[in-house]
């Protein structure tokens, strides 16, 4: 009856840990556990039926073990090399060291010859003391092998902080920077995929500057109100998916912002903060055996968020300035200081090898018309609405411009003349076809090449 009474307990127990549990790998766990504990006692009933004369319950402690083993080696529940070799070596250095302080204890009584129980006491205690100081330095270094080799994962978190904080203090290119943090984190704690959300070009909300196995993931970004961002900049800690799935703060997403969450299956959430301020988000993906991140992982990479956002926050503002030097505010097309340097770049790169080279000149019609007509403001509306469109049907390699004023330039490399034309006029086609909205209401334009 007793028997009874304690299994029941047991299988309640964890049926209910179960039922709280959120981690999947967890689950899986507990579910493993409550089916051998229903086959163990399945089997121990037997002993209170006719079937007692018969091994049956054996029978049913080896299915236990069997499922036990397979679910150990199928899901690693335990790793049995680390505990084996875990064992091995914390035994040996204790054996040897036991052996030698015996040895030497029955050496010093063989020397002075004293057998009585008080002489062997003290004589234990100053070898005792003795062997502590002298073997303190090697304790150390087998302790710093056994951490390196059996603790490796905390071990390699170790190095990693020191590595990135070396490697972080002097570099200044953001996009070098972030993939350098991003491939020690890949490396050291064996993750699928990671990503940097940082704000960029002006811009408040936060977008993907680097990442690592988040391929076709990289135009998400995180809305400046989004309840993540929110979160963060009220100074709150890291967040898990387990976070995200119950705190009522994250119900008010938006439908397709669910969805991009579930589609990058991030597991941490990790601000990157100066000061006060918000500068970043890390988001990391599951390790790939699939075990849950431990406290010390949080620690570890919550420490790494704050060693490196003062560097990632220098590296952006360096690039902001840069960009500030090639770019044009208003349309954000290159400017036409860094447009003359690139069609300098290029004609002597074609003149070098003999390649075709295109260069193409735009000029809105009676632009000043519109500025006239309804106000500047409508007028830059325009030109960056322009800029936009011709973004959009010219390639990759071509290079947009702004040459000043209502005039732009397209560099077209390995283009033929013929093939300019062609562009040209699909150019002139949706300028003069489509309007451009504005606040205002739709302005109909014209251009000239």
């Amino acid at each position: 009856i007793y028997w009874i009474i304690f299994v029941g307990f047991l299988g309640f127990d964890l049926f209910q840990e179960y039922r709280k549990a959120k981690d999947g790998f967890y689950r899986n766990r507990i579910k493993y556990l409550l089916v051998v504990t229903v086959i163990t006692f399945t089997g121990s009933l037997t002993n209170i039926t006719q079937l007692k004369v018969f091994p049956v319950d054996i029978a049913f402690n080896a299915i236990s073990a069997l499922l036990i083993s397979y679910a150990i080696l199928r899901h690693r529940l335990i790793e049995i090399k680390v505990v084996v070799r875990k064992g091995l070596w914390y035994s040996i250095p204790t054996i040897i060291i036991g052996a030698g302080y015996f040895l030497i204890i029955s050496l010093v009584i063989s020397v002075f010859h004293s057998t009585s129980n008080a002489s062997l006491f003290i004589i234990s205690l100053m070898i005792a003391v003795i062997t502590a100081i002298i073997a303190q330095p090697i304790r150390d270094k087998a302790q710093h092998w056994i951490d390196k080799y059996f603790f490796r994962e905390k071990y390699d978190s170790g190095l990693m902080l020191q590595r990135v904080s070396n490697s972080t203090a002097s570099e200044l290119d953001l996009v070098k920077l972030t993939n350098l943090i991003l491939e020690e984190i890949e490396s050291t704690l064996h993750i699928q995929r990671a990503a940097f959300f940082l704000k960029r070009d002006g811009d408040r909300d936060f977008k993907v500057v680097s990442h690592k196995g988040m391929e076709g993931h990289n135009q998400i970004r995180l809305r400046a109100g989004h309840p993540l961002i929110s979160w963060f900049e009220n100074c709150n800690p890291l967040l898990t998916k387990s976070d995200v799935d119950v705190l009522p703060q994250f119900k008010a997403l938006w439908e397709h912002e669910q969805q991009d969450l579930e589609y990058m299956g991030i597991e941490l959430f990790i601000p990157l903060r100066v000061g006060t301020d918000l500068v970043g988000v890390l988001v990391i993906g599951p390790k790939l055996s699939q075990e849950p991140y431990t406290k010390d992982d949080e620690l570890t990479l919550m420490t790494l968020a704050n060693q490196t956002a003062v560097a990632i926050e220098n590296a952006r503002l360096f690039y902001e300035v840069q960009q500030l030097a090639i770019i044009d505010d208003l349309t954000g097309v290159f400017n036409r200081r860094y447009l003359l340097e690139l069609s300098d770049r290029e004609f002597r790169r074609a003149q070098r090898f003999g390649r075709n080279l295109s260069l193409v000149m735009m000029d809105i019609d009676h632009f000043k018309q519109i500025n006239d007509s309804f106000g500047h403001a409508v007028g830059d509306e325009v030109l960056k609405a322009l800029a936009e469109r011709c973004q959009k049907y010219i390639r990759n390699v071509d290079v947009l411009g702004r040459y000043g004023g209502e005039e732009f330039v397209i560099l077209l490399p390995e283009t033929l003349l013929s093939e300019a034309m062609q562009i040209t006029e699909r150019l002139c086609t949706q300028i003069s076809e489509f309007p451009i909205e504005t606040s205002i209401g739709p302005v109909h334009l014209t251009a000239s090449f």
